[in-house]
C-alpha cells in the first residue's frame, strides 16, 4: 500500500484518504462479485 506517502499529512487527512480508497476497493470488489 502506498500509505507511506502520506505520512507527512495531518493524521485525519491521512484517514480520510485512507478510508476513501478502501470504499474505492470494497465498492469495486462488490461489483466484480455481482456481475
Amino acid at each position: 500500500m502506498s500509505s507511506s506517502k502520506y505520512h507527512h499529512i495531518t493524521d485525519y487527512s491521512h484517514t480520510d484518504l485512507e478510508n476513501l480508497w478502501v470504499r474505492s476497493v470494497f465498492i469495486v470488489e462488490v461489483t466484480k462479485v455481482l456481475s
